[in-house]
């Protein structure tokens, strides 16, 4: 199962939510993430039980209730936190009227679990409570996000966001429920949400998770190597469609502080498989410069430079395309089809030329 929700990202700002109030974090010990691969394999190994678990039994009374019935469909612990994760994000609405009117006033656990509706406080009180009736370590975090309604560059003058860390396999994992279900528009000059579920947000990397989140407590960060908040209001905006595509945070990270007004390149994740090995991070390219593109896919038939309608195909190896293109002034994508004869390309990266 793909990450499809992602493609909501084509036409709507990015899913993220603020809260009007936070409460004081708990605090947590420093342990380090486990490897990557490891994550993304238990992730993928999730969440074709997440999906299914998600349609099911939607009315418990209690949060030891909802604890229940997510231990009968788990195995071990990492997939009790997922489910829980899954059920919360796909049960649970934000409230539009409590963020529009600035008065949230009852984020328990058992409040939001009879209205069906939270804030950022809310979404971690249930995950927490749920996971304590599991037996499982959570705690929440609060801190600075680039969520509803922030443009690049902006200073973050509240830390107004939660969202939780829960303990698997010896490490900590990041969780952000609230951002799991669904994404904002501003419509009127008011948040409307979209109830929309985004398993992207359970046992993220915490790299990326950087590029959205500034714990207040540097060793919520989860890495060796924690950012200041200067650095983090100079992180360029990255949609995880970018991250699931192959590209790396942390060269990110690095490439940005030298280049602090740094934008990313728009990017799809496509609905297969498919791993960039070489690209340009920068959005702006230059009419004199030669750049060299290199990606690995199973499935495509083609793989295809267009710069402003000229279409210059990527040499296949195997499975790996690679191309090297000097761009005409105006736009340059990248773009993939499955089938030879198939009229429409689907894209991967966009760029701007100068």
């Amino acid at each position: 199962m793909k990450y499809l929700v992602l493609l909501i990202y084509l036409t709507c700002s990015f899913s993220f939510f603020t809260s009007c109030s936070i409460e004081t974090a708990e605090t947590a010990q420093t342990n380090s993430s486990a490897d990557s691969s490891e994550r993304i394999d238990s992730k993928k190994n999730t969440e074709q039980l997440q999906s299914t678990f998600s349609n099911g039994q939607r009315n418990f009374k209690t949060v030891k209730d909802l604890a229940n019935f997510v231990t009968r469909g788990a195995s071990n612990d990492y997939e009790k936190a997922a489910l829980a994760y899954s059920w919360i994000a796909n049960n649970i609405s934000y409230d539009d009227a409590a963020f529009n009117r600035g008065n949230v006033k009852e984020t328990s656990a058992e409040t939001v679990l009879k209205t069906r509706k939270a804030v950022c406080n809310g979404y971690c009180n249930l995950f927490n409570k749920v996971c304590k009736e599991l037996g499982i370590e959570s705690i929440r975090i609060e801190g600075y996000p680039k969520g509803y309604g922030y443009q690049q560059g902006t200073k973050i003058a509240k830390a107004d966001h939660a969202w939780n860390a829960v303990k698997l396999n010896g490490g900590w994992k990041l969780v952000d429920v609230t951002w799991g279900a669904g994404y904002g528009k501003k419509i009127g000059g008011r948040l409307q949400t979209v109830d929309k579920y985004d398993p992207y947000y359970f046992d993220t990397d915490p790299h990326e998770f950087l590029f959205k989140h500034l714990p207040s407590n540097k060793k919520h960060q989860y890495i060796s190597d924690p950012i200041s908040k200067t650095q983090f209001e100079q992180l360029p905006i990255a949609k995880p469609g970018l991250f699931q595509l192959g590209i790396s945070a942390r060269d990110i990270m690095e490439q940005s502080k030298s280049n602090p007004n740094m934008t990313l390149p728009k990017a799809w994740n496509l609905e297969y498989d498919i791993k960039v090995i070489k690209a340009e991070l920068n959005k702006t390219l230059s009419s004199s410069g030669n750049y060299t593109f290199k990606i690995q896919c199973e499935e495509a038939a083609q793989i295809i430079f267009n710069n402003n309608g000229t279409l210059t195909k990527l040499v296949n190896i195997g499975n790996v395309y690679t191309g090297t293109i000097q761009p005409s002034r105006g736009n340059l994508t990248i773009s993939s089809r499955l089938y030879p004869k198939e009229k429409e390309f689907v894209s991967i990266f966009e760029y701007q030329v100068r």
